[in-house]
């Protein structure tokens, strides 16, 4: 920031754009160092199928927290539910200091797949599939809201911890229960299940709904 405000920032014009990639281009990229794949889909499509290793970041969330997720040399490739969204997703990765996006795959995850690349998932779960598995302690409850939200209320025994912080905090998790991860409605809590599928998590559910449907359904919370 100081270098900036004395001599100004680059020029956008000298910028690189983000490319489109072949998946043999980007699978070489994914190999390089202090490189990271996000993938802009929607949390039940990343669900579904998604490259090991990558990072789920709505396309509605790429404006506000990219600075939360990543230290800012961070280089990136993008997975993207439609190619033109590229144009959206640089900008606002721009606007908060993001300029080393190398690419993107294209067209996307379908030739990914159809080429025999690995693939990875995450589990779904609605609250009503969740609600008897609390009851019957089959899973832990992961609550990556932020804290002013928790205090209109919670899940009783939810682990709460904010996403901006799950990095460094899911090595104190245990990882011998399956964990479902929940905010508001659904996509935060993917980027928290993406985390801890990077950090060797293996059974995770992203809680499709989130509170809101908990609430919804008159639910009980626990209120501090």
């Amino acid at each position: 920031m100081e270098e900036y405000n004395l001599q100004g920032p680059p020029l956008l014009s000298e910028l690189s754009f983000p490319r489109p990639m072949s998946v043999a281009d980007f699978e070489e990229h994914m190999q390089e160092p202090n490189m990271l794949v996000v993938d802009t889909r929607m949390p039940n499509a990343f669900a579904g199928s998604h490259i090991p290793g990558s990072l789920s970041l709505w396309l509605g969330g790429t404006s506000v927290y990219p600075g939360w997720l990543m230290p800012i040399e961070q280089y990136v490739v993008f997975v993207l539910e439609r190619p033109g969204d590229i144009k959206k997703v640089a900008a606002r990765f721009r606007r908060v200091g993001f300029d080393n996006m190398c690419g993107y795959l294209c067209p996307g995850i379908s030739q990914w797949q159809e080429t025999g690349k690995p693939i990875s998932s995450l589990g779904t779960l609605s609250v009503q599939q969740l609600k008897p598995k609390l009851a019957k302690n089959e899973v832990t409850l992961l609550d990556v809201r932020e804290p002013s939200e928790w205090k209109h209320g919670y899940v009783e025994g939810a682990k709460r911890i904010f996403f901006g912080d799950l990095a460094e905090q899911a090595g104190s998790q245990p990882k011998n229960k399956p964990m479902a991860v929940t905010c508001s409605v659904g996509n935060r809590s993917s980027i928290g299940a993406s985390i801890l599928k990077q950090k060797g998590f293996e059974q995770v559910y992203n809680v499709l709904g989130g509170m809101t449907a908990w609430e919804s359904l008159g639910y009980p919370l626990k209120k501090d």
